[in-house]
């Protein structure tokens, strides 16, 4: 999924690059005739409404539902002990990172409803379900918490100090992971041996997402199969998700997503609230709705960013870039989303670089607990992080040294003769450099002309997609009265000639185009 360095995929595009996209969806929308999960309901259903932490941090010494469970029309009440004994599992974080010593990263299990400890003001604790919306609202204001509280931190910086609490014994000094990437000494000579260099302490501030729908969920259970209707970034994703929680094969779990109304990453785990909705949907045996508030959403959604970090820039006498250095702290919150660590690491690495040349890169960064609400990935997730503190660091130098920001920029952008060049700076392959580049380009070159000939309907340079080459011939674009798309790829026509489909009686390939497409064949042969 995803791929970006395949030159098919841009074959089977609709669209060419600077071309207006007509929106589709918009109308229905703007009418407030979409259908999001809110309003969705089914015959019988109940509605659940949850309790949490008015504490940041403390033990819990017990949950005493016995007046909330007394109220009217309230159907159950369900807290950690309950979901434990049902036997569901974790929510987890799939990132496999490994500290810079090659230990495994601390990931302490976060189970849908803690017995354990409170970490962060709106930690759930406890599910109210009860006829109607109100009598739960009741019904949750009635549960009474006895929690022992204990001193709390919210600073990262703060967070790995001696003598700051802990938030899991799992986790020494409320470290999740020590991440390193970069050639420690080399980048630290650049830095000895530099003309100049600009230091900066930049603060990524935590962002609350505010989605423009706050999450809900409607969960059924009928004959063994969960049904989940939640705001989700792929359906399947979280079916698989939703299965490994509750402990059942992903065929028992169906999930439908309609309207999303916002996510930008906060929609795409699983969070307590449907773990809860999902077990009363079973013990009750009725459908079971659980929406939330915008004040809740503040403190039960994930958050985005909350960064610190150190950045260093390292510049010859003529300006040029020699290496760039990010020290960092990530704030994790209480408990490692399904992709939390990610952004202050692997994509600081990836996009701190940005269109300059940069030689070495290192980066460092201490992903912390603190007794926060989660983070997690938003509108980017780590990649704008990274192209800003580049930009600000261009900033201060160009300030620092007196040259005009944009003059720093020309000097250290990434310049067409540069292709091949790794990360470190060296070229790769150089006697078949200019042969490969100039295959690519030509095929890039033909690429794009026979591409936008099929979009404009020009009849220019039309070629016949071979079915062994590209999925054109599935799209409704150029299944439906469109008799020509792009070329295939003369790679794989080369490989396969007899496969390719020839050119319609009376239409044959102008004389420029089989030359091109020719001499393309024997390069890549």
């Amino acid at each position: 999924m995803n791929l970006q360095n395949d030159p098919n995929s841009w074959a089977i595009s609709k669209f060419g690059i600077g071309q207006p996209v007509k929106r589709s969806e918009d109308p229905k929308l703007v009418r407030g005739e979409g259908r999001f999960t809110d309003d969705v309901n089914a015959e019988g259903q109940a509605y659940a409404v949850m309790v949490r932490s008015r504490h940041a941090h403390g033990v819990i010494r017990g949950i005493d539902t016995a007046a909330a469970r007394a109220m009217p029309g309230v159907l159950a009440v369900h807290a950690g002990a309950d979901l434990a004994a049902a036997g569901y599992g974790t929510l987890k974080c799939i990132v496999p990172f490994k500290n810079r010593d090659g230990s495994e990263m601390k990931k302490p299990p976060r189970p849908a409803l803690p017995t354990d400890k409170v970490r962060y003001v709106g930690d759930p604790v406890a599910c109210v379900v009860a006829e109607t919306l109100l009598q739960a609202k009741d019904a949750a204001e009635a549960v009474e918490l006895d929690i022992e509280p204990l001193p709390a931190v919210t600073d990262p910086e703060e967070a790995v100090r001696d003598g700051a609490p802990a938030i899991y014994a799992e986790a020494p000094g409320n470290v999740a992971l020590d991440y390193h990437y970069g050639d420690s000494d080399a980048v630290a000579a650049a830095f000895a041996q530099a003309a100049h260099v600009t230091r900066l302490k930049l603060v990524n501030n935590r962002i609350v997402v505010n989605a423009m729908e706050p999450r809900a969920a409607l969960a059924l259970y009928e004959g063994g199969r969960f049904t989940l209707h939640v705001a989700s970034q792929g359906v399947f994703g979280m079916k698989a998700s939703v299965a490994q929680v509750l402990g059942v094969e992903p065929k028992q779990v169906r999930v439908v997503t309609g309207n999303v109304g916002g996510s930008f990453g906060m929609k795409a785990p699983v969070f307590s609230e449907y773990v809860c909705a999902l077990h009363a949907a079973r013990a009750l045996g009725r459908p079971v709705k659980w929406t939330d508030e915008r004040s809740g959403s503040f403190v039960s959604d994930s958050h985005g960013r909350d960064h610190r970090v150190n950045a260093e820039l390292a510049l010859d006498a003529d300006g040029h870039f020699l290496a760039v250095r990010l020290t960092s702290f990530g704030n994790m919150g209480a408990f490692l989303s399904t992709v939390a660590p990610i952004p202050p690491t692997l994509n600081a690495v990836k996009n701190v670089q940005n269109v300059y040349r940069t030689p070495l890169i290192e980066v460092s960064t201490k992903c912390v607990f603190t007794n926060t609400s989660q983070v997690s990935a938003y509108r980017g997730a780590g990649r704008p992080e990274g192209n800003y503190y580049m930009e600000r660091l261009i900033d201060a130098a160009a300030a620092e040294l007196g040259i005009d920001r944009l003059e720093l920029r020309r000097r250290n952008h990434i310049r067409a003769r540069d292709a091949g060049r790794g990360r470190q700076g060296f070229r790769a392959a150089p006697a078949r450099e200019p042969q490969a580049r100039q295959a690519a380009r030509a095929w890039h070159r033909q690429l794009s002309r026979s591409y936008r000939a099929a979009v404009e309907g020009t009849g220019r340079h039309r070629v016949r997609a071979r079915r062994h080459g590209h999925a054109a011939h599935r799209h409704p674009r150029f299944r439906h009265g469109t008799r020509h798309a792009v070329c295939a790829d003369p790679q794989r026509a080369a490989r396969h000639p007899a496969r390719g489909d020839p050119p319609r009686a009376g239409r044959q390939r102008p004389p420029s185009l089989r030359r091109r497409l020719g001499r393309l064949q024997e390069r890549h042969a």
